[in-house]
């Protein structure tokens, strides 16, 4: 069926009973206690926008407070919300928002996580991690993820962590959602044509809702990265699941102070997304978890020769080896998932 036809025979019901498609949005909105500047009015004035966007499902990424995370909620007017959150640090910053009824939720903290030396990131002390919750549409369950793995810096890439990440957020995925419709939002650190982003795309086998026959139709969301890191994806299937588009442009009203470092993007999402299933192709697969192990055994090796040329500087050689052990463990017990996963592929189990 056209696409075009298909839209006349499935459609959402909107709150108000008019026929329309699901709308979601995902959007970073920064919102740093005391880093960020003007947080409390570009966290209501966001708020408003949210209300004004008459969305079906949104998911947010640091909203690092209880009381921020609520705050949104509330002013988004959606009824239903959650939030991944841990106590003994800033949490993950992850929210998720829904017009419907929530029936699960599952959390998942990521494995591996920046040193405690380079605190000044704050990366350390933020428990990186994936949410997802399951949501009653009026066509059926659907499920919701989003993430926020670790970020690139000057002086700090992360690339392995973030690779590691991402592997375990598609872990997830393929726990949860085997057999079920999924939609993935979020800032994933990573842009349509990075290996990192290659990975998770190929592991999942997913659609962009931003890129059209090969365009991207949103443009950037992150000027301090001049690309598209902010997401809409789903599993690969026949026509378009989505169109997206960056929202929340502009300032704070009469100011020019911008409501996020990030803009957001939004997507009318169609109801065919709920025929779609995790199916993604064993040849990329494979190939996503074989450079996986190429790149963790690179980390490893490299981290043996930083530790062997420190060692016997006083405390801070004991500091770097104490840190190399402890991120070893962390970097073997996912290498040892992905050899495992890598060899049942081969052998044609699932």
């Amino acid at each position: 069926m056209r696409p075009g036809l298909a839209l006349l025979f499935l459609l959402w019901p909107g709150p108000a009973g008019a026929a329309r498609l699901l709308k979601a949005l995902t959007y970073n909105v920064n919102g740093i206690p005391v880093v960020t500047s003007h947080w409390p009015q570009k966290r209501d004035a966001i708020g408003r926008r949210l209300r004004e966007g008459g969305y079906d499902l949104v998911a947010l990424q640091e909203a690092w407070r209880d009381q921020d995370a609520l705050a949104l909620a509330q002013a988004s007017g959606l009824p239903y919300f959650t939030r991944y959150h841990r106590n003994l640090s800033m949490g993950t910053g992850l929210v998720i928002l829904s017009r419907f009824p929530i029936l699960e939720t599952h959390e998942r903290e990521f494995t591996c996580r920046p040193s405690a030396l380079r605190w000044l990131t704050g990366e350390s002390v933020a428990n990186k991690g994936g949410l997802m919750v399951r949501v009653a549409t009026p066509r059926g369950p659907l499920d919701v993820y989003t993430a926020h793995p670790v970020a690139a810096y000057a002086d700090a890439r992360y690339e392995t962590l973030r690779w590691t990440q991402l592997y375990e957020l598609a872990e997830m995925v393929s726990d949860l959602s085997k057999d079920r419709p999924f939609v993935l939002l979020g800032d994933l650190n990573t842009a349509p044509g990075e290996p990192a982003y290659g990975l998770l795309r190929d592991l999942l086998g997913l659609e962009d809702a931003c890129l059209e026959k090969g365009k991207d139709v949103c443009g950037v969301t992150n000027a301090a990265d001049g690309a598209r890191i902010d997401h809409v994806l789903g599993p690969r299937g026949p026509g378009r699941f989505a169109r997206a588009k960056t929202a929340l442009q502009g300032f704070l009203p009469g100011t020019s102070v911008p409501y996020s470092d990030h803009l957001a993007v939004e997507a009318d999402v169609d109801p065919r997304l709920l025929g779609r299933r995790l199916h993604p192709a064993a040849k990329e697969r494979l190939a996503a978890l074989a450079a996986l192990e190429t790149r963790i055994d690179a980390m490893l090796a490299d981290m043996y020769r930083r530790e062997g040329a420190r060692s016997w500087l006083p405390i801070y050689g004991f500091l770097i080896m104490t840190r190399y052990e402890h991120q070893r463990r962390q970097l073997g017990a996912i290498l040892g998932r992905v050899e495992s996963a890598r060899i049942r592929l081969l052998q044609g189990r699932p």
